[in-house]
């Protein structure tokens, strides 16, 4: 995809100064359900791919969501929707607290 794009932005005459990517991984999961932490387990895996990954492609930035907010910080502050069984999403106010810190961390590396 991001080849596709940067193809795609040369096409139009763009510099590749100018064209960023910034990607993540899931949020943290709350482990405290019964799985053990396998599925948090497997996220902190893909994470470190992500990682590597993006280390090796021009203007690819990844941003390790684990690293903004841990699972328990989300339980406290009401982040996740509903049930553990469900953490696969946020609450508005999940979703805002993680882009507000993220656009804050993308200003602060200006």
């Amino acid at each position: 995809m991001v080849s596709a794009l940067k193809t795609a932005w040369a096409s139009a005459g763009y510099t590749g100064k100018n064209l960023a990517f910034l990607c993540s991984v899931s949020h943290p999961l709350n482990t405290d359900y019964g799985d053990g932490g396998t599925k948090e387990t497997m996220l902190a895996g893909y994470r470190t791919a992500a990682n590597t990954w993006a280390s090796s492609v021009d203007n690819v930035t990844v941003v390790d969501l684990s690293q903004v907010y841990t699972a328990a910080q989300m339980t406290s502050n009401g982040y996740y929707d509903g049930v553990a069984s469900a953490e696969a999403h946020l609450t508005q106010a999940g979703y805002y607290a993680f882009g507000q810190e993220i656009v804050s961390k993308i200003l602060a590396s200006r």
